[in-house]
């Protein structure tokens, strides 16, 4: 598999999957944090480098969604990527949606009375999902 590749933003997905339309699906969006690390080492930035990121992001945050985060990995997935969006453009928007996104899976494990960080470092991802459905 070679992830989520799409170009389609209207079939674009963020609930769980491996398929291609699943761009907006944290598992695929981890990568991102070594893309941005790449292009900070760089003396002379290569823009493309970043490109894909900031497509991603910038789509994701134009939408007026805030339960991306679903699931507790994406706290630590994406929440690195925004901010390293965030120095890399000092765009405000990515702090902005973060502060967004965590405080919809804060709220929303409290309301399932799910130990959302408790259960990052006691369970597997296949259990978490679980609890979600």
């Amino acid at each position: 598999m070679e992830g989520a590749t799409s170009d389609d933003k209207s079939k674009w997905k963020y609930n769980y999957g491996e398929t291609m339309e699943h761009v907006l699906f944290g598992d695929w969006q981890i990568c991102f944090q070594t893309y941005i690390d790449l292009y900070n080492m760089d003396r002379e930035p290569a823009e493309y480098k970043i490109a894909r990121a900031k497509e991603v992001m910038e789509y994701e945050m134009s939408t007026p969604n805030n339960d991306y985060w679903w699931w507790a990995d994406g706290l630590y997935m994406v929440m690195p990527v925004m901010t390293k969006l965030y120095k890399v453009t000092g765009n405000q928007q990515y702090l902005d949606k973060l502060y967004e996104y965590f405080t919809y899976a804060k709220i929303s494990c409290m309301m399932r009375r799910v130990p959302c960080f408790i259960a990052m470092e006691n369970t597997s991802t296949r259990n978490i999902r679980q609890i979600k459905d």
